[in-house]
């Protein structure tokens, strides 16, 4: 099977501008329904909110009484959560009376202080798009007991925040941020009265971009496994908003959570965790079983993704999922990763080999270094990063930094044999400017036992000798030991089962390394490295095996 890099027409347009009919200046004159919310909540946050004690996106903000729209945030993050207003779903679960009156009283500051012209963060198209979809989820929280004034005030600011995202959509680039946009348009679109004509259409520009923009196997175009949760998660309570009002709801949204669902449990590790390529960062666990509870089907995972070019192999407790893809194209390249070839692997809900994955929204200045080549679990060129980022500030300012070039086509191969399942992957992101090939061999025994894998380089008539290194990355929580020799690596897991790692008649090194998805920003982790000064047409083979003992 051979993944190139073009895309079709379809995903190349997939932010093409389309007519969006105005809401208009009216104010509805009720909400019909509140679209669930189908993230976990935490009525202990919403204890500390109170008390005036906010954490987000790592950083702690002491109000002392005054409300947190009165104090200059911490950091963007922290004011991207703020503005947001995702935290409302845990005054809901305090489910007291005092919680109702603190949550109003919060949104109350925010229309007040922000309602009329909010600007820069406050007013941005991602922000708003949380905040009133947030804002549609708690309303019978917001609302229960709440006085005519309040109630007034509160519809005039959603029917004022939904104008404004219209208007952002105009300008909104062509990338999932336009799909976030229009997720939240038609949330307002179902859930208010007097707006039947605008939800005909804003569900229509929906499906639009659903189409556009999730492939045939579900992946996202951009590639990116966290697009699939967070559409997931605004995208199921959209399905059964339609039900509530008793519209049928439409078969481009029924089939796109078709698509997503299976792909979601495809990128699954077996410790619950989701694979850390193209942009994914530390799960949350807890949104991935909300979602994956509204899947009825308990259909095995899929092994095969070839739109957005992943691979899972699956033998007794190990899974093992590898890119097989290229770099999406633009503008949905702003979170790609310069990793085709790369793999993770896990085993008895332990997992072993990682990507660094992708830093916490308040680690911002991690992020270019989470995309190099070298930070993923797969063979390094010359220490080079395959292709590049495009430092344009306009191109940055708009769409986001842009990654560019690395390889041009992937090759795949996947067979099961008596023993297993074998993939091969073959890429050429190092051909333009070292004439090399990358080929990698992945096998998986049957009983999942053994992960035995081959590396190396055909250099083209044109190419010559390079050095190359094979890196695996450890999970934070593996305990790695070298032996004396620099022939094996013991891993004790854990769960306190050991796995040793060798390689074919070459020195390995042990070294650090860095795990940027965590939560608090990032861990110490060690990586496994194998290197050579020159190669030419060389290939190393190696092995990941569970101690018997």
């Amino acid at each position: 099977m051979r993944i190139a890099a073009q895309q079709s027409a379809r995903q190349l347009a997939a932010g093409a501008l389309r007519v969006v009919a105005p809401f208009g200046g009216r104010v509805p004159q009720k909400l019909l329904i509140a679209p669930q919310d189908i993230r976990t909540s935490d009525p202990t946050i919403a204890a500390d909110i109170y008390a005036g004690h906010i954490k987000f996106a790592g950083k702690l903000l002491e109000t002392h009484g005054r409300s947190p729209f009165d104090l200059p945030p911490p950091s963007d993050a922290f004011a991207v959560e703020l503005h947001g207003f995702g935290w409302l779903r845990h005054f809901r679960a305090a489910e007291t009376l005092l919680s109702k009156v603190n949550a109003r009283s919060l949104v109350a500051d925010w229309i007040i202080g922000f309602g009329k012209r909010p600007s820069g963060l406050v007013g941005r198209a991602d922000v708003s798009a949380r905040r009133l979809i947030s804002w549609l989820s708690q309303a019978p929280l917001l609302l229960d007991g709440a006085d005519a004034a309040f109630y007034k005030m509160f519809i005039k600011a959603l029917a004022t925040d939904a104008r404004r995202l219209q208007r952002a959509l105009r300008a909104a680039p062509p990338t999932e941020l336009r799909l976030l946009v229009q997720l939240a348009l038609t949330h307002y679109a179902l859930s208010c009265s007097d707006v039947d004509a605008e939800l005909k259409n804003a569900s229509a520009n929906l499906c639009d971009l659903l189409d556009d923009q999730i492939l045939a196997d579900g992946g996202h175009i951009s590639r990116n496994p966290a697009v699939v949760l967070s559409t997931l998660l605004d995208l199921l309570p959209l399905k059964l908003a339609f039900l509530w009002r008793r519209i049928q709801t439409p078969q481009p949204i029924i089939a796109a959570i078709d698509r997503m669902m299976p792909m979601l449990r495809m990128m699954r590790h077996t410790d619950g965790s989701v694979a850390l390529f193209n942009g994914m960062g530390a799960t949350r666990a807890d949104f991935v079983a909300a979602v994956l509870a509204q899947d009825d089907t308990m259909a095995p995972p899929p092994l095969n993704a070839p739109y957005a070019g992943y691979q899972r192999i699956e033998h007794g407790q190990s899974v093992v999922i590898v890119d097989a893809g290229v770099a999406p194209a633009l503008p949905f390249a702003a979170k790609a990763h310069a990793a085709p070839g790369a793999f993770e692997f896990s085993t008895e809900g332990c997992r072993i080999v990682v990507n660094c994955g992708a830093p916490p929204a308040h680690r911002p200045e991690m992020l270019p270094y989470a995309r190099l080549t070298a930070a993923h679990s797969t063979l390094v060129v010359a220490g080079k990063t395959m292709g590049r980022f495009v430092h344009s500030r306009l191109m940055q300012a708009l769409v986001g930094l842009q990654y560019v070039g690395g390889a041009r086509t992937v090759d795949l191969k996947r067979a099961a044999t008596s023993e297993g399942t074998l993939i091969t992957v073959d890429h050429d992101g190092y051909l333009k400017e070292y004439g090399a090939v990358h080929q990698r061999k992945l096998a998986v025994s049957s009983d999942g036992l053994r992960l035995e894998g081959e590396d190396g380089i055909v250099l083209r008539p044109t190419g010559t000798d390079v050095s190359f290194a094979i890196r695996f990355h450890l999970h934070p929580l593996i305990k790695a030991t070298l032996s004396a020799d620099k022939k094996e690596v013991s891993l004790v897991l854990p769960n306190r089962s050991i796995w040793y790692f060798d390689a074919e008649e070459v020195e390995i090194a042990l070294e650090e390394s860095v795990f940027f998805a965590s939560p608090d920003g990032f861990r110490r982790s060690e990586q496994i490295v194998i290197s050579t000064t020159h190669a030419a047409h060389a290939s190393i083979g190696w092995s990941f095996r569970k101690s018997r003992k």
